[in-house]
């Protein structure tokens, strides 16, 4: 069952921290980047939005695609960020400014 939100959670204590909470649609996918400083979430609602793990607020969200995006990953370094959609294209967008990068089309 999808959500239209995500929570962030403790392990020790085994409490819910934040709950990050801005997306219209369901979300299809969650990805940590490597530090765990900054997380994404891609919705249904054709965006994607990096969280500040520490304060649970959305520092940016990531538009462009025309259909739901389905899935998302960071770089090995936690400074790019790609999406893809079912509109049938990937999306590479710079972590640090949330700017657009390049877009590649599948045939």
């Amino acid at each position: 069952v999808y959500k239209r939100q995500a929570k962030i959670w403790d392990t020790r204590s085994g409490e819910c921290i934040h709950t990050l909470d801005e997306h219209t649609g369901e979300i299809s996918s969650t990805q940590f980047e490597f530090t765990s400083e900054l997380c994404a979430t891609a919705s249904i609602d054709r965006t994607c939005k990096i969280w500040d793990v520490n304060t649970g607020k959305c520092m940016a969200t990531l538009r462009g695609h025309v259909d739901e995006v389905l899935d998302i990953g960071f770089n090995a370094t936690g400074t790019k960020l790609v999406t893809v959609s079912a509109d049938g294209t990937g999306r590479l967008y710079n972590v640090n400014n949330a700017q657009f990068m390049t877009v590649s089309y599948t045939h």
